[in-house]
This record gives structure tokens, sequence and C-alpha cells, in this order.
């Protein structure tokens, strides 16, 4: 990925490495799609608020690591991590 910013979100004992770059809306979560890795509602719609608040829900993708805890941890991790 050219042109990318990296951060690190943390929530309880999940870690989430983020790299953030133009794009096109697409979010990886540990190789898969975000819809494939986090299978609730709540939580997809919880990682994709960061980029609805400044209305630019499709000019950026993300790749993400993330590591520990549960799926809400994770989920809040990358929230942290992107916003």
């Amino acid at each position: 990925m050219e042109n990318f910013k990296y951060a690190t979100g943390r929530r309880k004992t999940s870690i989430a490495k983020i790299w953030l770059s133009k794009g096109t809306g697409k979010i990886l979560v540990n190789g898969k799609d975000f819809k494939d890795y986090f299978k609730r509602s709540n939580h997809q719609m919880q990682i994709i608020r960061p980029f609805e608040i400044i209305n630019q829900s499709s000019d950026y993708d993300v790749k993400c690591k993330v590591t520990g805890g549960g799926l809400t941890g994770q989920a809040g991790a990358m929230v942290h991590g992107i916003s």
C-alpha cells in the first residue's frame, strides 16, 4: 500500500493495527472482508461510523490486523485506530 497512514487502537485486551489509505471503502480485517469477520451488524456499523461522521464512507481503504479479546473489543479497538 502506498501513501498510507498507520495507527494503533486499543480497547480492553484487544489491539488493532490500522493502515489507512485513499481508496474505495474496502475494509479488510485479518485478510478477510470486515463483514465476514464481524458478523453482527452493530459491530459493522460501529466500524463504519468514523467515516460516516466525516461524510467519506467510501473514500478510504482500511487494512487491519487485530488480536486479543472478543469481537466487541476488537471492533472498538478498530474504531479507536481509525479515528
